[in-house]
């Protein structure tokens, strides 16, 4: 029986362009030393760019924003379409009349979020948690 140690992140480096970002590395330590590299779990976090973009112009088509934390962030007529939002903390945000169509919102915290108007056509919603969300057409998501 294997039996862990807490997870090891690396220190990462920053520069001026990425200090508001931590991207930890997925390793765990066993009990013994040994290093697992558990980065598989991990892989394709969101762009720290595409984060920066979708706040700036709420417009990111196509981008990885896998993971982000966008709660309660006014994201009203914004284009999200064919973006990578899975594990997105969306929690009471607001995507009023967006363009989600194509989306990946496979295990997003969609709690609250206002979604009245929003395009869902061809959107991946598996394992996301709608409750108390407002619908497309107004209704409340129990």
């Amino acid at each position: 029986m294997l039996s862990f140690n807490k997870p090891v992140f690396a220190k990462p480096s920053f520069n001026e362009k990425n200090i508001d970002f931590a991207v930890p590395i997925c390793y765990m330590q066993m009990q013994n030393g040994t290093i697992i590299n558990l980065s598989k779990l991990c892989d394709n976090p969101a762009n720290p760019t595409h984060i920066k973009q979708v706040i700036a112009t709420y417009e990111c088509p196509g981008c990885n924003l896998r993971g982000a934390n966008l709660a309660y962030a006014d994201l009203t007529y914004g284009d999200l379409s064919k973006a990578n939002l899975s594990n997105a903390n969306l929690r009471g945000t607001k995507l009023v009349d967006a363009d989600l169509s194509e989306a990946n919102l496979m295990g997003a915290d969609l709690r609250g979020a206002n979604l009245r108007g929003a395009d869902l056509k061809k959107t991946k919603l598996n394992g996301a948690n709608l409750k108390g969300a407002i619908m497309p057409d107004g209704s409340v998501y129990k």
